[in-house]
């Protein structure tokens, strides 16, 4: 039972990553392949140039940097879960993190859906390596069985929230 809350967890988690990421500007996913939608294709691949952007608000470049952090502390997390046994799992970890949001990066590049950016890999990268560190700590304070369960039950009641706030909003958005 733990396995398939932690896995439907998981599944929810991932689902919201790239709702997130991916189709943030998108109504639905086949406007992808949309010619008459908007393009939106750049790419900045100077480390740290930019982070903070002059032109915007002070409150949009904290969520920016904030929010790329924190989208990735669960992949962290549970990659941690998952691969705890293993003794390379913190390098597999951090390969996988990066690998996944290179790949995001890749994906707005060539479906021209966002900006790509050498910084949104970086700070994705922290967050993942913040979840890591967040794993750690918990099974040093609450032993492993104890932060596994806890990690389980609070990830399975926000993912069955996310999925009930998305089932409230699709219902919401088409009347």
């Amino acid at each position: 039972m733990k396995k398939m809350v932690l896995y439907f967890t998981i599944i929810v988690y991932l689902y919201l990553l790239v709702d997130v990421i991916i189709f943030k500007t998108l109504s639905s996913p086949l406007e992808l392949f949309d010619f008459n939608r908007p393009w939106l294709r750049s790419v900045h691949m100077i480390p740290f140039k930019d982070m903070w952007d002059v032109n915007a608000s002070v409150g949009s470049n904290r969520i920016n940097i904030l929010g790329n952090i924190a989208l990735f502390i669960p992949l962290g997390i549970y990659l941690s879960m998952l691969f705890s046994k293993n003794q390379s799992s913190l390098v597999k970890n951090i390969a996988i993190i990066a690998l996944l949001s290179l790949f995001f990066e890749l994906f707005q590049f060539i479906f021209a859906i966002g900006v790509t950016d050498i910084n949104d890999v970086i700070l994705n990268v922290s967050g993942g390596l913040l979840g890591i560190l967040i794993y750690k700590l918990l099974i040093v304070t609450l032993k492993e069985e104890r932060a596994k369960k806890l990690i389980i039950s609070l990830g399975g009641v926000v993912a069955v929230l996310m999925v009930l706030l998305e089932m409230i909003l699709t219902i919401v958005n088409r009347t």
